[in-house]
């Protein structure tokens, strides 16, 4: 069987879209912040939150993510993460509500 993730987004858009190219993919962060001596970090942009939430795509036991310990009223209430793959080349398309 090959799986084949494509792309990660949500409704309404919460996150920037996480799109995968063929091959190995990593996800990288890095923002600018010009009130501190060091410029650039890497802390807090978001990479564990992707996993995360491809874990929940994937059907996770929502309580197992830290997806679950957003605090309420920080996500949309009508939020939908969708995670769109390829199974044997075939499109599939996960959409999946938290709580």
């Amino acid at each position: 069987m090959k799986l084949r993730l494509n792309k990660l987004h949500s409704e309404p858009n919460v996150f920037t879209p996480v799109i995968f190219q063929s091959g190995v993919n990593l996800i990288l962060g890095e923002k600018v912040d010009d009130g501190t001596s060091q410029g650039r970090k890497v802390n807090g942009v978001g990479k564990s939150l992707c996993i995360e939430f491809i874990h929940f795509a994937l059907l996770r036991g929502y309580e197992a993510t830290r997806v679950a310990r957003i605090p309420p009223g920080v996500l949309p209430d009508d939020l939908v993460v969708i995670l769109e793959l390829s199974i044997n080349d075939e499109p599939v398309q996960i959409r999946r509500r938290p709580a």
